[in-house]
């Protein structure tokens, strides 16, 4: 039924894109037939071939009454257009000198230029005429036809499209599908730009980073565009600093879209420019405090794409330049250079946590929230957001109490000075559902998950990265749940975004993002039986991650060793037992010493540990290893935690083993009825994703 379900969703979507691709083909025909129309006689007879193109072709394509057929509801597109027409004729009449330059671009456009003799040409006169109204282009009448069509078609029943979800973006643009309010393209989102007055460049600066922070992109853009591109009659800054700010948070805004080419040329930019701007001796602290951000935010990006080799060369000047001022000795901007520090230190603690230094990390992250908090007080949104990253130290490093207060405080302060739909949110919701999801809470997890999905698609896009992060998170919770098939839609959908940013064979190809939806692949096919293709994704996975953080540069990295450990499990299930005791010895030996004895990771180690040892006939060790495991796992999730459904069938497999079958159907039989308590009915045990006996096509 599942199945059936979401083939049915995939027809719609279809038949939808479908109908998108239609509508723009008849746009086109409107602009060509339109353009022709005011060539010979004006916009009037433009109007009256765009009524009669509504009534002889639209009207039946969008499933309008015939005259003679039974009345209908009125569709609301003819309305629109109606409505379109009849308010841009009356504009016109009543101001005509205003809209007299635009004529004469219109009809230079096309090819008629005015003649030199005729002073009133392009005027308004009583009768309406040829050319009277030209200050309408064919693009937008055409567009505004459009636009009634897909309005009037998500009336009728329709799923809402694209459009009426989203803004997209303006021609040029890699993000697709960007929410209303999240980077508007300013040719479609703006009425007629006004003079600016450039020399409050710092002003509106300071406005573009308010509206970026809580959101209001398409509004950061427009002020920004203001500075950087002003109109004619408009002050220009002479103000250098306040350009490159200005270009500065003009790149982060396109890294917040995933327009990764356009971000990184703009930080280029900033940081030469940089180089060569010249300042009095005693603004030179605004300099470096503004040359610091820019490196942290140019590493930032550099981190997004898990570059890490240039990560490392510009976070050695971040700090070195972090290193040349004293807060406490500057009079003015001390408290700029702080939080500037604490970009900093956040950054690096990033790339910490990227290469596996957990501890270190912590007290970075610690040591920002410190300045932030000094600087800031307790409730300001970058507090909120040093919580969150300590949180998600804390959930990697198996404190699960902590990373829940911790995560619970930021969401609720993000809450509270944040929008809906904001992007900060969606992460606080997508890192408390993670949390839920490993503490085996599936049930609380799952529309945490399904929230954050839905909020990142309207805040960022159907394709940004940060969704392909929550349908991975979305098909793991399906796959834990017991669901693989289902799961695997979602691995598909988040593969379709994952690739789409980073391609096999570009620069980014071993992303974490890509690693991750390998690693889910190869879990999914675990869950299946399906062992040598569960291998396959592994090492697959194993050769991404080598790619961005090779053994030379990170010689122990605990991410690596747990991808060697899955490989060593799905080894084990092959028959494999030689190369999967020698990745468990080595692996196993540096999760314990960077993680500790209690991790639950290690608890997963000691379980494939434990089966092992059973399947070759060390039955005693298999004992003491799974009930050790057992234990790990209770005191990190509690008895009722799916793992120890996995345990259970595994202690039930060590004792079928050697003839104790009475025992190994006691066990089983607990398996089971905490599987029926967890998921709420009973799988027969061979069909059980937990199950750990080798189905006997693989063996």
């Amino acid at each position: 039924l599942l199945i059936a379900i979401e083939r049915n969703r995939k027809r719609k979507v279809a038949k939808k894109l479908k109908d998108e691709l239609k509508l723009e083909k008849k746009r086109a025909e409107m602009e060509k037939e339109l353009s022709v129309k005011i060539k010979q006689g004006g916009l009037l007879n433009a109007l009256k071939t765009l009524n009669t193109m509504q009534s002889q072709e639209l009207e039946g394509k969008l499933g309008v009454s015939d005259p003679g057929a039974e009345p209908e509801p009125v569709n609301p597109i003819l309305d629109y257009i109606h409505k379109f027409q009849e308010d841009s004729i009356a504009e016109a009449k009543q101001s005509p000198d205003r809209f007299q330059v635009q004529f004469e671009e219109n009809q230079k456009e096309f090819g008629e230029e005015p003649p030199a003799d005729d002073p009133g040409h392009g005027l308004v006169d009583a009768e309406g005429a040829p050319g009277a109204f030209d200050h309408l282009s064919t693009r937008e009448l055409a567009d505004a036809a459009l636009a009634g069509m897909r309005a009037g078609r998500s009336t009728l029943g329709d799923e809402p499209s694209l459009e009426s979800m989203s803004a997209m973006g303006a021609p040029g643009d890699e993000h697709d599908g960007v929410a209303v309010g999240s980077g508007v393209a300013l040719a479609r989102s703006r009425g007629p730009r006004r003079p600016s007055d450039g020399s409050n460049a710092k002003v509106l600066l300071q406005q573009a980073q308010d509206k970026y922070d809580y959101g209001d992109y398409g509004e950061a853009r427009e002020i920004l565009e203001d500075v950087l591109n002003p109109v004619e009659d408009s002050v220009k800054t002479t103000d250098g600093l306040a350009l490159l700010g200005c270009y500065a948070l003009l790149a982060e805004w396109h890294r917040a879209l995933a327009q990764y080419e356009d971000a990184e040329s703009l930080y280029v930019k900033c940081l030469n420019d940089l180089e060569n701007l010249v300042l009095p001796t005693e603004d030179t602290y605004l300099k470096t405090t503004l040359h610091l951000r820019i490196l942290v935010s140019y590493t930032d990006f550099l981190r997004n794409l898990c570059l890490y080799d240039d990560v490392d060369h510009t976070l050695y000047k971040a700090e070195k330049m972090s290193n040349t001022l004293n807060a406490a000795t500057l009079k003015e901007g001390a408290n700029g250079f702080r939080l500037a520090v604490a970009e900093c230190r956040t950054s690096q603690a990033a790339y910490l946590i990227a290469k596996g230094d957990y501890d270190e990390a912590e007290r970075l992250h610690r040591e920002a929230l410190d300045l932030r908090r000094l600087v800031l007080g307790l409730d300001h949104f970058k507090v909120a957001s040093s919580l969150s990253h300590l949180g998600h130290v804390a959930l990697l490093k198996s404190d699960f109490r902590k990373a829940a207060r911790l995560i619970g405080e930021s969401l609720a302060m993000r809450e509270a000075i944040f929008p809906n739909n904001h992007p900060a949110i969606a992460a606080s919701l997508y890192l408390k559902g993670r949390l839920l999801h490993t503490m085996g809470q599936h049930k609380e997890a799952g529309p945490l998950l399904a929230k954050s999905l839905q909020m990142r698609r309207l805040s960022v896009g159907q394709r940004h990265p940060a969704v392909g992060a929550s349908l991975l998170a979305v098909a793991e919770l399906s796959r834990d749940m017991g669901l693989p098939l289902k799961a695997i839609d979602s691995y598909s959908d988040a593969k379709s975004v994952i690739q789409r940013r980073f391609p096999d064979g570009g620069r980014c190809h071993g992303h974490k993002l890509v690693v991750e939806m390998l690693v889910g692949l190869g879990n999914n096919s675990m869950s299946m039986h399906r062992y040598a293709q569960a291998l396959k994704y592994y090492d697959e996975a194993n050769t991404r991650h080598e790619a961005h953080l090779p053994e030379k540069s990170v010689p122990v990295h605990i991410y690596r060793e747990i991808l060697h450990l899955k490989r060593a499990k799905a080894m084990v299930y092959m028959d494999r037992f030689d190369a999967a005791r020698e990745i468990i010895s080595a692996s196993g030996q540096v999760v314990v010493s960077k993680l500790g004895n209690d991790h639950y990771l290690v608890a997963e180690g000691l379980l494939i540990f434990g089966s092992l040892c059973s399947l070759t006939g060390k039955y005693a060790q298999a004992h003491l290893l799974l009930a050790r495991c057992r234990e790990m796992f209770a005191a990190n999730f509690g008895e009722e935690h799916p793992v120890q459904v996995e345990v259970m069938y595994a202690i039930a497999e060590n004792q079928r083993l050697p003839g104790y079958f009475e025992d190994a159907v006691n066990e089983e039989g607990k398996a089971m009825a905490l599987g029926a308590t967890i998921f709420g009915h009973k799988q027969p045990i061979e069909h059980s994703p937990w199950r750990r006996g080798r189905s006997l096509s693989e063996t």
